[in-house]
């Protein structure tokens, strides 16, 4: 049994572990110290809140409401450390706290191979809302959503396997490796 607590990311609750709580307290005053001098302090680190609270819900299981390290320390570890302004006091020379979600298939949480998971993970939305659109749009549009679908499985790249992350179901394992030794032919035939 783990303690659980409730905090707020940029004014949205969320319910986290206390080992996890523990990582996020000292990561945020790191960046805190980090960001003293910086005239854009609160607004980074809303941004730096906000960040983190997205990256966690899209790492979060279907049914899981609290996150744990092992939502956590992939989601900072991804986000980075937040490095201090130059002594100039140009906001244009500080490192970015927050780079851009690479676009890629996520199998953690999949239904098939990642996609939906990938595009809600990019662009900040649920999956489920990814896969409600994708079904709508797959009914509507005589089936061109699922030829999009497949492209978009076979091109778009697989993020890494977490080593402690949430267990990834058995369809979507069988249809990465499926998928990357389609693309292992595909490089073989036009080498």
């Amino acid at each position: 049994m783990k303690r659980v607590i409730n905090i707020s990311l940029n004014g949205n609750p969320y319910s986290i572990e206390e080992d996890a709580y523990e990582t996020l307290r000292v990561y945020l005053a790191e960046a805190t110290v980090a960001l003293a001098e910086d005239p854009d302090r609160s607004e980074i680190l809303a941004d730096l809140e906000q960040a983190i609270a997205d990256r966690c819900r899209a790492r979060l299981a279907a049914a899981r409401t609290v996150i744990s390290a092992a939502e956590l320390d992939p989601t900072l570890a991804e986000v980075g450390q937040v490095a201090p302004a130059k002594a100039s006091g140009d906001s244009s020379t500080r490192a970015s706290p927050t780079p851009l979600p690479r676009f890629e298939q996520i199998s953690e949480g999949a239904w098939i191979s990642g996609v939906c998971v990938g595009i809600g993970h990019y662009f900040a939305f649920s999956a489920a809302w990814v896969r409600f659109a994708m079904i709508v749009l797959a009914l509507f549009s005589g089936g061109a959503m699922i030829a999009a679908y497949l492209v978009l499985m076979v091109l778009m790249p697989y993020a890494p396997l977490a080593e402690k992350g949430p267990a990834v179901r058995t369809i979507p394992l069988r249809v990465r490796g499926f998928t990357e030794r389609l693309r292992l032919r595909m490089s073989a035939l036009l080498s």
